[in-house]
């Protein structure tokens, strides 16, 4: 039996759990399913030095240099030996998903990072190949990982929007850099079944959709339930967070129509109706004033 049908009886009444999405759908989030392999929690078993002529990826180094005062200093350095000639390590790959029916969404990972020792919420990334650019890497990482941007119907075509400039994450530690590429996928309207990821061998991913709306909530969730987010993913996510959050505050005291803003006409509002108490309250002394004494 194939075993997406078998998942399928196993899941069909939890609803989070289900093979199929919607343009409607929240997120899609299902770990590897396999019927002849099983599966552990990845764990560390050793941690050991490793000379720097037998780091394969990775190697240290020490530069001198000579700081604002023209005093001589050293810094270690550690560098990826995949560089290619164009001089940028990889991409991280935002991906917006657009269909008829449903909000922009975009795509994360889950991935379990050796170094950390966890589970980490990421954007898809990859290692710029030889002789690609970041366009071409950031297209072909984002079908791998997730099957979208693959050209199948449920996975849809993949469109450049934007790449950034080169950017570093940890400087202090290490030269390596990236590039961000954003990427639009146009969907079908419909019930979709999940695009098939092509990982590599060793590769365990779990792909989420999720509304851009909720990201940050969401990442809030993964946080509270013992995952580590990427700070590129989380620096973006706040972005929107908090600029929805000032669109929000600041649309109460925006200039409306003759530019009044909606605040000074509540305190006018407010003025005003002080001002008629203060006359009636008036009117009533006045008339006690006046009134014949029996």
């Amino acid at each position: 039996m194939n075993p997406h049908h078998l998942l399928r009886i196993f899941t069909k009444n939890i609803p989070s759990l289900s093979t199929k999405t919607t343009t409607s759908t929240l997120f899609y989030s299902l770990r590897p399913f396999s019927l002849t392999m099983a599966k552990q929690e990845p764990r560390i078993v050793k941690t050991s030095p490793i000379e720097g002529s037998k780091a394969k990826f990775v190697e240290l180094k020490q530069i001198t240099y000579e700081d604002e005062d023209g005093k001589e200093r050293l810094w270690e350095v550690a560098t990826r030996k995949t560089r290619g000639s164009g001089g940028v390590d990889a991409v991280a790959i935002f991906a917006l998903l657009h269909s008829p029916t449903a909000p922009t969404r975009t795509i994360v990972i889950e991935q379990y990072r050796p170094p950390i020792g966890k589970t980490i919420i990421e954007f898809p990334a990859g290692l710029i190949e030889q002789g690609e650019g970041p366009e071409k890497t950031a297209l072909r990482e984002l079908a791998e990982e997730t099957g979208y941007a693959g050209g199948s119907r449920e996975g849809g075509e993949g469109t450049i929007k934007s790449v950034s400039g080169v950017m570093v994450s940890d400087p202090g530690m290490t030269d390596a850099n990236m590039h961000l590429v954003t990427v639009d996928i146009n969907l079908p309207e419909g019930e979709l079944d999940p695009p098939k990821p092509k990982f590599e061998a060793g590769e365990h991913i779990v792909q989420r959709i999720v509304e851009i709306s909720r990201l940050w909530e969401t990442l809030q969730e993964y946080e509270s339930r013992g995952f580590m987010i990427d700070a590129r993913l989380a620096h973006l996510a706040y972005g929107l967070h908090i600029a929805k959050e000032l669109s929000s505050s600041s649309s109460s005291s925006a200039p409306i129509e003759g530019g009044v803003s909606q605040e000074e006409i509540v305190e006018a509002e407010t003025a005003h109706a002080d001002e008629v108490e203060r006359n009636k309250k008036g009117e009533i002394i006045a008339e006690q004033s006046s009134a014949p004494v029996s």
